[in-house]
């Protein structure tokens, strides 16, 4: 899954379960990558249940903040 590149060594393992998260919920239907039991196997070795439920919402709402963003046509200043 995911990111193009991810060099060895560069994230450790809980960051690339949170990597493909985040991935998963930004392309995926969230609803099938909840059922991947991969995926849930993954997050559940390196979060508890808080841990991922608090993951979940600041991922989903930096991807809403960017939706918003790109909705609106808004740009950067500089």
């Amino acid at each position: 899954m995911g990111l193009i590149d991810r060099p060895d060594g560069l994230f450790t393992e809980q960051e690339l379960a949170a990597l493909d998260l985040a991935e998963a919920l930004f392309r995926e239907n969230a609803g099938a990558a909840g059922a991947d039991p991969d995926l849930m196997n993954r997050l559940r070795d390196h979060f508890t249940d808080g841990a991922l439920v608090e993951l979940c919402w600041a991922i989903g709402q930096f991807i809403g903040l960017g939706k918003m963003i790109a909705f609106l046509g808004l740009e950067r200043e500089g």
